[in-house]
């Protein structure tokens, strides 16, 4: 039997979907990690991905705004669209140090797969829809699901145990995509060096960040931790 085709909208989407799918799927992502997915622009390629996919899985919470229009172009009224933010606890887009969190899409910030908790939920999504298209396999998606998810709780717990002794949490993220992580494992977003998508920091933003900083370290003598979120 051929493998179902699948589609998924980012990268962080086709691990998952291939972890709980394995051998039974074919997953392709119509982003591949090198795009933005606030203002990618759909290929004819992906046009075909469409039409012949059996599911398509996307984040929602208007992160993928260029959906849609895509799957009208392809004629596939009837395709199973599953969005995985459905039911995760949702953390308002709003201000950070003064400046927009440069989430224009939505009221909620989007980049909930930073914390683990919500991942859970989303594997629960992709094995319920896998299962609903595929009930032949049913067994092999349940097992594929809670054996990815044991491994996520190790490693949920392994970070607990790393970030326990940092006394100062307060931290400066490169794009506002952080704030799952920061509430899950006790971090304050102070700043972020980008605050609209797709533009540069200036230079006069830099200097603030860098002012910021330097007093911080000298009162407490404790630096910044800096995240960069790899898709962004």
């Amino acid at each position: 039997m051929e493998p179902l085709p699948v589609v998924v909208t980012l990268p962080v989407l086709k691990d998952w979907v291939t972890v709980v799918g394995a051998a039974h799927i074919r997953v392709s992502t119509l982003i591949s990690g090198s795009e933005s997915e606030h203002t990618y622009t759909p290929k004819p390629s992906d046009l075909v991905r469409i039409q012949k996919a059996k599911v398509l899985f996307q984040i929602g919470l208007d992160l993928e705004l260029w959906v849609q229009p895509l799957i009208q172009n392809a004629d596939r009224p009837n395709l199973p669209i599953i969005t995985t933010s459905k039911g995760v606890s949702l953390i308002e887009a709003g201000l950070v140090d003064g400046h927009g969190d440069g989430h224009g899409h939505g009221a909620a910030n989007p980049h909930i797969w930073l914390d683990p908790q919500n991942v859970h939920i989303m594997i629960g999504h992709i094995k319920k829809a896998l299962i609903a298209v595929d009930p032949a396999h049913q067994v092999d998606y349940e097992k594929n699901a809670s054996a990815y998810l044991q491994k996520l709780k190790k490693l949920e717990a392994e970070l607990f145990t790393k970030v326990a002794p940092l006394k100062d949490k307060k931290i400066i993220t490169h794009h506002p995509a952080w704030p799952y992580f920061a509430k899950r494992f006790g971090f304050e977003v102070r700043s972020n060096i980008l605050t609209q998508i797709g533009s540069a920091p200036s230079a006069k933003k830099l200097g603030i960040l860098i002012r910021h900083v330097s007093r911080q370290i000298a009162r407490q003598c404790s630096g910044y931790a800096y995240f960069q979120h790899y898709m962004e």
